[in-house]
C-alpha cells in the first residue's frame, strides 16, 4: 500500500518559470525610514561588565571594592564575573541599545546604562541572567545613518528582529506583480520591473526531499529553492495550477516566489524502474525515523527517564 501510495505520489511531474522577490532587496528607504522612527534603539556604548550569579550581596561587595578602588575592573571581573567577557577584564566593546535590551525585562535599566559618563560605575542592575555591574569605557552616541556600516546594523536588526515588516513588504511587491500579470501576461509583468525570470528542473510532490532523485531545485544560480521541499503550501499551491497559470505569492524562508506551470509529464520510465529499489533501501528508513519522531514528540510524552532510573537504580544498590 505505501508502495502504491509512494509511485501515485511520484507519478506526475511539473516544470516552472518562477520570479523570485528575496527579502535581501528590502529597499533603502524602507531601511532609513525604520533608522529614523527608532533611531534611539541604535545607539551604541562601550562597555565593560561584570556579571554575577550567585547572589545580589555578592555583587554588591564587588561593587564596594570597585567604588573604594580596592580592586580594579580587570581583576574583579576575572575573578568573579561568570561571562564570555570575564578573561577579558570584562570587555564588552561596543554595544548597541538594542542588544542590552534583551538582557532586561524592561527598558529602565538599559536607559540608565546609556546615561554613564566615561569610567562611571553602574549601580547593580538584575538582569535575567544574573545581578551586573557595567563601566562605561566610552559613553553613548547617537548613529549615524548615512554610514553604510550603521545602515547593515539596521537591515540585519529588522532580519533577525522584525522580519515580519521585511516579510510584510516584500509579499505586497509579488502581490503587485502578480496584479500585473492579469494585465499584461508573466512576461509582460516581469519585462516592466526588469525581473529575472528563473526555471525549476521537472519535480513530483516530493515534499520534506523523501524522494532524493527527483529534488525541488531550481536552474537558476540565483535563486535557491532549498526550503521549498520542506513547504506544504509550496506543493499545493504549484500542483493545483494549470498549464500556463501562475500562482499567487508564496513565502520561502526569505524570499517570495510567484510560479508559472511551464509544463506536465509523466515519469519517466527509467524514474519507475528506480522507485522499486528507492522503496526497499529508502523509505523504511524514513518512515521509521517519522515514527520514531511521532513517538518521542515533546508535546505528547513527558520525559522521565532520570528520575526513574535514579529510583530504580539506587533501589537496587
Amino acid at each position: 500500500m505505501a508502495r502504491q501510495f509512494l509511485t501515485e505520489m511520484l507519478a506526475e511531474q511539473r516544470r516552472f518559470s518562477l520570479v523570485s522577490f528575496p527579502f535581501s532587496d528590502y529597499p533603502d528607504d524602507q531601511i532609513n525610514k525604520y533608522a529614523e522612527e527608532n533611531r534611539e534603539r541604535f545607539r551604541r556604548i562601550k562597555l565593560s561588565r561584570i556579571l554575577v550569579k550567585s547572589s545580589e550581596r555578592e555583587a554588591s561587595e564587588i561593587r564596594k571594592k570597585l567604588v573604594d578602588q580596592t580592586g580594579s575592573f580587570e581583576e574583579l571581573a576575572r575573578e568573579h564575573s561568570t561571562d564570555i567577557y570575564a578573561d577579558k577584564g570584562g570587555d564588552m566593546g561596543w554595544r548597541y541599545y538594542y542588544d542590552l535590551e534583551a538582557d532586561f525585562e524592561d527598558s529602565e535599566p538599559v536607559d540608565a546604562i546609556f546615561q554613564l559618563e566615561e569610567t562611571e560605575i553602574s549601580p547593580v542592575l538584575e538582569s535575567r541572567f544574573g545581578w551586573v555591574i557595567f563601566r562605561c569605557d566610552t559613553p553613548a552616541v547617537q548613529p549615524d545613518f548615512d554610514v553604510e556600516e550603521t545602515r547593515q546594523v539596521v537591515r540585519d536588526y529588522l532580519m533577525r528582529y522584525e522580519k515580519g515588516i521585511v516579510e510584510d513588504h516584500t509579499l505586497s511587491v509579488a502581490e503587485g506583480f502578480r496584479d500585473r500579470v492579469d494585465d499584461v501576461g508573466f512576461l509582460g509583468a516581469t519585462l516592466e520591473e526588469d525581473y529575472t525570470i528563473g526555471m525549476t528542473d521537472y519535480f513530483p510532490i516530493n515534499y520534506q526531499s523523501y524522494y532524493f532523485l527527483a529534488p525541488v531545485r531550481s536552474l537558476t544560480d540565483q535563486i535557491n529553492l532549498s526550503s521549498a521541499a520542506y513547504s506544504e503550501e509550496f506543493f499545493i499551491r504549484a500542483f493545483s495550477l494549470a498549464p500556463g497559470d501562475v500562482s499567487s505569492p508564496v513565502l520561502l524562508d526569505d524570499q517570495v516566489v510567484v510560479l508559472r506551470l511551464d509544463d506536465v509529464r509523466a515519469m519517466p520510465e527509467r524514474d519507475r524502474d528506480m522507485v522499486d529499489a528507492y522503496y526497499s533501501n529508502y523509505a523504511p528508513s524514513f518512515l521509521d525515523l517519522d515514527l520514531r519522531n511521532a513517538l518521542l514528540d515533546p508535546r505528547f510524552v513527558e520525559d522521565n527517564f532520570d528520575t526513574v532510573f535514579l529510583r530504580e537504580f539506587t533501589s537496587r544498590q
